[in-house]
């Protein structure tokens, strides 16, 4: 432990060399308007994983993967799912309460919080 003390000043010293990494110039440009905007009360900073890569880099790690709709298409050829056609002449209510619709989930429903 002691030892590890001893080299902590000089694995810092070593860190500061290292170069950071470079910034994407439309990324750059992004984060300074975002801090030059008036009222913003946080600070944008590029994350290091994607730093170096244009905005929309990390796209590929959100949402759906793969080719659902083939698998949709394969799925309804062997009856596994089915289509629903909604009759057009269906009357839309005005409004709609969930909790008043499934009173016994009410709970839990007015308990849910916007996941935006």
């Amino acid at each position: 432990l002691l030892a590890l003390s001893a080299m902590l000043p000089a694995m810092l010293f070593l860190l500061l060399l290292i170069p950071a990494r470079a910034l994407h110039p439309q990324r750059a440009a992004m984060l300074e308007e975002l801090q030059a905007a008036e009222g913003v009360l946080w600070r944008a900073e590029a994350i290091p994983r994607f730093a170096s890569q244009a905005p929309g880099a990390s796209k590929r790690l959100c949402g759906v993967k793969g080719n659902w709709s083939e698998a949709v298409r394969a799925a309804l050829h062997r009856g596994e799912i089915s289509s629903v056609f909604l009759d057009p002449g269906q009357e839309v209510p005005e409004s709609f309460d969930s909790e008043e619709n499934w009173p016994h989930c009410a709970k839990i429903i007015a308990d849910i919080r916007d996941q935006s």
